[in-house]
């Protein structure tokens, strides 16, 4: 006599390698890469000169009329001298 026994299923991860594509081998031309490159270079030497030039001092005043009837003296701006 034959009886029938249940039994749970087993269930096992098997990993296969599997090719998907096969190997292919492309030529691609790479254009040429060019840097720019910068250099210090001298074209004239240093050149150091001294020139002693001598102060000039001047004051100049002006009369002027400042009310009628008085008189008083008034400090004038020269342009371009002592400067620094």
């Amino acid at each position: 006599m034959l009886c029938k026994v249940w039994r749970k299923a087993r269930y096992a991860r098997v990993a296969e390698t599997v090719v998907v594509q096969p190997e292919r081998v492309r030529r691609v031309v790479q254009p040429a890469e060019y840097e720019a490159v910068a250099h210090e270079v001298l074209v004239r030497p240093q050149q150091v000169r001294i020139r002693e030039i001598p102060p000039s001092y001047g004051t100049v005043a002006r009369r002027v009329v400042v009310r009628e009837g008085s008189t008083s003296w008034h400090r004038v701006h020269i342009p371009r001298h002592c400067q620094d």
